[in-house]
């Protein structure tokens, strides 16, 4: 879709070939065979190429998440019974445990995303089969068991593990990394889609300056700015799967005051300082959840 959008705009948008002698661009002939290769030079190098990580892996920048391997397990599907009115089109995150949850996402042309996130040793109990596999965790539990007893997969269940990524540095000389290229945390609040629209934001207004002549401190300006807004979800997607969040979000009755604040977060707002859950993250959520505790609500 990228790559579709960029050559609408009249720009090239080859496929990449990339090894540790370097990155060789072709492109493909009219029978689908490669008709050589040549160099290309840039002065600059973006690394938006999401799971792949072309530039961590090319230079050697991949480092270990601190988040634990899960395994996430996903399809599209139709015949899902969805209820009536607007709640139909929204987006479910259904609990099963503290560290399973599925997701159901609806789309306007009636297929479903569904989706399911656990340990990996969770899904040992079910079948090998993909497709048997991924219908025995939804039918798991009643929720999800009821609305998507009678949906058909639309292609073969597809499954990733320890999809959470960190690398030791978003920029280097002539190259910063973009979106999931850098980090990537965990689907639960969809951050990834929020921080690659940031990265790409302060990317280009970076590489513009640059490419112009500016001083540009990227440590500053790019990595330290990313790091602040990613840490805020690091603490909300740590207190999702230790259960502490899972009490906040249940707890009754609810501070709509509060509940404001932790949903503009979630919704992306995790570099405004006047938020006191995106300026004291860690503090307020232990504080929120000690309150909710000593007071039964």
């Amino acid at each position: 879709m990228l790559a579709n959008g960029v050559r609408e705009r009249g720009f090239r948008a080859d496929p990449i070939h990339a090894s540790r002698q370097g990155i060789d661009v072709f492109e493909r002939g009219a029978e689908g065979g490669s008709c050589g290769c040549e160099d290309v030079g840039a002065g600059f190098i973006v690394d938006a190429s999401g799971a792949g990580r072309i530039l961590p892996r090319l230079l050697r920048l991949e480092e270990p998440s601190d988040q634990p391997v899960r395994q996430a397990m996903f399809a599209h599907v139709r015949g899902d019974r969805r209820p009536q009115g607007p709640s139909g089109g929204r987006i479910v995150i259904v609990i099963h445990q503290p560290d399973v949850w599925i997701w159901i996402i609806p789309f306007s042309d009636g297929r479903t995303s569904v989706g399911v996130v656990a340990p990996p040793e969770w899904f040992g109990a079910f079948p090998a089969d993909p497709a048997a596999r991924l219908r025995a965790a939804i039918h798991a539990d009643p929720a999800t068991h009821q609305r998507l007893a009678d949906t058909e997969f639309l292609f073969e269940p597809r499954s990733t593990i320890g999809y959470s990524t960190s690398a030791k540095q978003l920029f280097g000389e002539g190259y910063c990394l973009v979106g999931n290229a850098g980090e990537f945390l965990d689907p639960v609040f969809s951050s990834g889609v929020t921080l690659a629209l940031v990265c790409a934001s302060r990317a280009s207004d970076a590489i513009i300056r640059q490419l112009a002549g500016e001083a540009v401190d990227w440590q500053t300006d790019y990595s330290d700015y990313m790091a602040r807004g990613i840490d805020v979800f690091r603490t909300f997607v740590n207190a999702w799967y230790d259960g502490s969040f899972q009490e906040v979000c249940f707890a009754r009755p609810s501070n709509e005051k509060l509940k404001a604040m932790i949903c503009a977060a979630l919704a992306g707002y995790v570099w405004n300082p006047e938020n006191p859950f995106v300026r004291e993250h860690r503090r307020k959520l232990n504080q929120l959840l000690r309150v909710i505790r000593a007071t039964g609500s």
